[in-house]
Protein backbone atom coordinates (compact mmCIF):
# COMPACT_ATOMS: atom_id res chain seq x y z
CA UNK A 1 0.00 0.00 0.00
CA UNK A 2 1.38 3.12 -0.89
CA UNK A 3 1.91 5.83 1.44
CA UNK A 4 0.23 9.48 1.06
CA UNK A 5 1.42 12.14 -1.08
CA UNK A 6 3.43 14.47 1.06
CA UNK A 7 3.50 18.16 0.20
CA UNK A 8 6.69 17.63 -1.41
CA UNK A 9 5.00 15.49 -3.76
CA UNK A 10 2.31 17.14 -4.82
CA UNK A 11 2.35 18.76 -7.85
CA UNK A 12 2.38 22.69 -8.10
CA UNK A 13 -0.13 23.78 -10.86
CA UNK A 14 1.55 26.40 -13.17
CA UNK A 15 -2.14 26.71 -15.07
CA UNK A 16 -3.55 29.03 -12.25
CA UNK A 17 -3.48 32.57 -13.54
CA UNK A 18 -3.19 35.71 -11.50
CA UNK A 19 -5.92 38.19 -13.38
CA UNK A 20 -8.72 37.18 -11.39
CA UNK A 21 -6.97 38.29 -8.45
CA UNK A 22 -5.09 41.54 -10.04
CA UNK A 23 -8.40 42.36 -11.29
CA UNK A 24 -9.93 42.23 -7.95
CA UNK A 25 -7.21 44.71 -6.47
CA UNK A 26 -8.00 47.13 -9.59
CA UNK A 27 -11.72 46.93 -8.99
CA UNK A 28 -10.68 47.57 -5.35
CA UNK A 29 -8.80 50.66 -6.30
CA UNK A 30 -11.11 52.11 -8.46
CA UNK A 31 -13.48 53.84 -5.52
CA UNK A 32 -10.29 55.86 -3.89
CA UNK A 33 -10.38 57.53 -7.68
CA UNK A 34 -13.94 57.82 -8.16
CA UNK A 35 -16.69 58.67 -5.74
CA UNK A 36 -20.47 59.12 -6.19
CA UNK A 37 -22.46 58.64 -3.18
CA UNK A 38 -26.32 60.43 -1.74
CA UNK A 39 -26.37 61.66 1.83
CA UNK A 40 -29.71 61.98 3.33
CA UNK A 41 -30.59 63.76 6.49
CA UNK A 42 -33.53 62.97 8.84
CA UNK A 43 -33.93 65.16 11.66
CA UNK A 44 -36.77 64.41 14.24
CA UNK A 45 -38.24 66.96 16.93
CA UNK A 46 -40.52 65.05 19.29
CA UNK A 47 -42.55 67.08 21.88
CA UNK A 48 -40.09 67.72 24.40
CA UNK A 49 -38.27 69.80 21.74
CA UNK A 50 -35.33 67.52 21.13
CA UNK A 51 -34.24 67.02 18.34
CA UNK A 52 -32.47 63.80 16.75
CA UNK A 53 -30.67 63.97 13.77
CA UNK A 54 -29.66 61.26 11.43
CA UNK A 55 -27.16 61.13 8.49
CA UNK A 56 -27.16 57.94 6.12
CA UNK A 57 -24.72 57.93 3.39
CA UNK A 58 -23.99 55.46 0.29
CA UNK A 59 -21.40 55.13 -2.15
CA UNK A 60 -22.51 53.89 -5.50
CA UNK A 61 -19.03 52.96 -6.87
CA UNK A 62 -17.46 51.74 -3.88
CA UNK A 63 -19.99 49.63 -2.27
CA UNK A 64 -20.84 47.16 -6.23
CA UNK A 65 -16.73 47.58 -6.51
CA UNK A 66 -16.33 46.36 -3.32
CA UNK A 67 -18.00 43.21 -3.66
CA UNK A 68 -16.62 42.59 -7.46
CA UNK A 69 -13.50 43.10 -5.60
CA UNK A 70 -13.75 40.43 -2.80
CA UNK A 71 -15.25 38.08 -4.72
CA UNK A 72 -11.97 38.11 -7.08
CA UNK A 73 -9.78 37.84 -4.20
CA UNK A 74 -11.27 35.16 -2.69
CA UNK A 75 -11.89 32.63 -5.62
CA UNK A 76 -8.04 34.03 -6.61
CA UNK A 77 -7.10 33.37 -3.01
CA UNK A 78 -8.79 29.70 -3.32
CA UNK A 79 -7.01 29.30 -6.79
CA UNK A 80 -3.84 29.84 -5.65
CA UNK A 81 -3.23 28.18 -2.60
CA UNK A 82 -4.93 24.84 -3.86
CA UNK A 83 -2.54 25.23 -6.95
CA UNK A 84 0.26 26.63 -4.39
CA UNK A 85 1.36 29.36 -6.26
CA UNK A 86 2.27 31.87 -3.35
CA UNK A 87 1.98 35.10 -5.60
CA UNK A 88 -1.57 34.14 -6.30
CA UNK A 89 -3.06 34.19 -3.18
CA UNK A 90 -1.23 36.87 -1.61
CA UNK A 91 -2.99 38.72 -4.86
CA UNK A 92 -6.18 37.52 -3.42
CA UNK A 93 -5.62 38.10 -0.21
CA UNK A 94 -5.13 41.89 -0.91
CA UNK A 95 -8.33 42.14 -3.16
CA UNK A 96 -9.95 40.55 -0.90
CA UNK A 97 -9.19 43.19 1.75
CA UNK A 98 -10.00 45.99 -0.45
CA UNK A 99 -12.67 44.77 -1.27
CA UNK A 100 -14.06 45.06 2.34
CA UNK A 101 -12.29 48.10 2.95
CA UNK A 102 -14.63 49.93 -0.08
CA UNK A 103 -18.04 47.96 1.06
CA UNK A 104 -17.13 49.56 4.96
CA UNK A 105 -16.13 52.67 2.64
CA UNK A 106 -19.70 52.59 0.66
CA UNK A 107 -21.81 52.47 4.05
CA UNK A 108 -20.06 55.25 6.04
Amino acid sequence: MPDAPTTETLPRDDRVSAVRPVLGVIVGLVPFALRYNETRTTTVTDAEIRTVTRRTSFDYVAVPCGVFALVLGVVGFAKGITARRLAVGLAGIVAATLGVVQIVRGYH
